[in-house]
């Protein structure tokens, strides 16, 4: 009995683990939003960069 205990333990566990590896590897909106900001941001101190040389 404790055999097939864990076997369904291990089984629900790997596929746990597919089911998020495969779900995350996904961008969602907020993700795509997230680094349209993070290049703004970036663009934006360059050129602060530029003006205060």
């Amino acid at each position: 009995m404790k055999k097939g205990m864990c076997k369904i333990i291990i089984l629900s566990a790997l596929a746990l683990f597919v089911v998020g590896s495969v779900g995350c590897s996904k961008k969602g909106e907020a993700e795509k939003a997230g680094e349209k900001i993070d290049k703004t941001v970036s663009a934006a101190k360059d050129k602060l960069k530029e003006l205060t040389k």
